[in-house]
């Protein structure tokens, strides 16, 4: 790949792109074969926005745009199907007949898309579009089809909330569609008016599924948006997912990452599913290394999650020859590192038995290597971490549960098991 300015190939002359593409932007990408795809951009004083590309084989996407509060908006796109046609006969051909049209309001939302004329003729009044209202209600948008005409006037609804999420869709036939959403910002349900069905699911931290429910009737959910016992036959169609189990290895420890350069610099030379030693998060490699990484000057890094089992303050400290620094969700709760003062800080667990993000940054020096992590539980005294506590986070689901909807039938699993897991 090349990006400009001095290593990009000057522009066509006569089309009004920039005879260089902007300093630091793509503008070609070669392949294997000798073959390239070329990039070309506006004029700075035009926003210095992508233009046009051109893949192999001569196919072109040409791209135009207006200036919207100041803003750069694509207003027409030509793709090569269109281009192919145009070349054909440019003088009489390349018109607006021959692009996509999109047009805006002042706010800088979309009010129209037009695709090309079948006809290629600009006063073509059959060209494919969608046009946008907005209202009439605060955080609403309607949707017509060009020749559809049905009964309330508009082919879709659609409102959502301040975050942007949809909260209601209402297509041509007035049918309406209802979504809740979770904390984390994830679908929490799915309701249909018109046949009166729900599913609901639940995520993980990761915001992962981890429990599905339905289609069934509304009146079968609770206001937890889980089944509330009162649909047997058939129950509420359920499944469910498991992630990061089954390791014949063993299910507790961390992800790991070495690089053969300190302050993780340079690529990756090795990566291993790390378990500790004894049961502990503590590993002592005497005077060597891991695999494929040099005896000295070194770093590594283990992640995933650590379970907190109670509420209240725990605290952390960092044993190493010669870095440890312990991050619990991002924040650095103890740094023991060359160069620099110890430090530590209290993490505050508010939640019993809640999963967190766990990251340990380890750096080698010279002669010995080892490190030592250790905690001090609310109430309790300080002792290296337990691996019992830490789980990986490759995201690798090793079980998916279907329950049968006939009662007294088993559930169908599906379980997937890893020998070592990780990359």
């Amino acid at each position: 790949a090349s990006y400009g300015s001095s290593p990009c190939a000057d522009s066509p002359t006569g089309l009004g792109f920039a005879q260089q593409g902007p300093s630091g932007m793509l503008c070609e990408i070669d392949y294997w074969d000798g073959t390239n795809t070329l990039l070309y951009y506006t004029p700075e004083l035009s926003g210095s926005q992508l233009a046009r590309i051109v893949d192999p084989g001569g196919e072109t996407t040409d791209f135009a745009y207006i200036s919207v509060n100041n803003i750069f908006t694509v207003s027409k796109i030509r793709n090569s199907v269109q281009a192919d046609w145009v070349a054909q006969n440019p003088t009489t051909r390349d018109t607006d007949a021959a692009r996509t049209l999109i047009s805006y309001d002042t706010a800088g939302r979309a009010t129209q898309v037009q695709l090309p004329s079948a006809t290629g003729s600009t006063t073509d009044t059959a060209r494919p579009a969608h046009t946008y209202g907005y209202g009439p209600a605060a955080n609403e948008a309607r949707m017509t089809v060009a020749g559809f005409d049905p009964p309330q006037n508009y082919a879709s609804d659609v409102t959502w909330d301040a975050g942007g999420r949809t909260l209601t869709s209402t297509d041509a036939t007035g049918s309406v569609t209802t979504n809740t959403w979770d904390t984390g910002d994830q679908p929490a349900s799915v309701y249909n008016a018109s046949t009166g069905r729900k599913s609901t699911a639940f995520f993980d931290i990761d915001e992962r599924v981890i429990d599905s429910y339905g289609p069934a009737q509304a009146s079968c959910f609770g206001s937890d948006n889980r089944p509330n016992g009162t649909c047997t036959n058939p129950a509420v169609a359920h499944s469910s997912k498991q992630y990061d189990s089954n390791f014949t290895v063993g299910n507790n420890g961390l992800g790991a990452a070495y690089w053969e350069l300190v302050d993780f610099a340079g690529g990756t030379k090795y990566h291993e599913y790390f378990q500790g030693t004894s049961g502990v998060l503590s590993y002592n490699w005497g005077t060597g290394s891991p695999t494929n990484v040099p005896a000295d000057n070194w770093s590594g890094r283990f992640t995933g999650r650590i379970n907190l089992a109670s509420t209240g303050n725990y605290s952390f400290a960092s044993s190493a020859d010669d870095g440890l620094r312990i991050y619990v969700d991002d924040v650095l709760v103890s740094s023991h590192w060359p160069g620099q003062t110890d430090s530590s800080v209290v993490f505050n667990n508010a939640v019993a038995n809640s999963s967190h993000r766990i990251r340990i940054d380890y750096e080698e020096l010279t002669g010995s290597a080892a490190f030592t992590a250790y905690w001090t539980p609310p109430g309790g005294s300080q002792v290296a971490i337990p691996t019992s506590v830490l789980t990986p986070n490759y995201g690798l689901t090793t079980r998916v549960v279907t329950d049968d909807s006939t009662t007294g039938s088993p559930a169908h699993t599906v379980d997937t098991h890893y020998d070592t897991p990780g990359p």
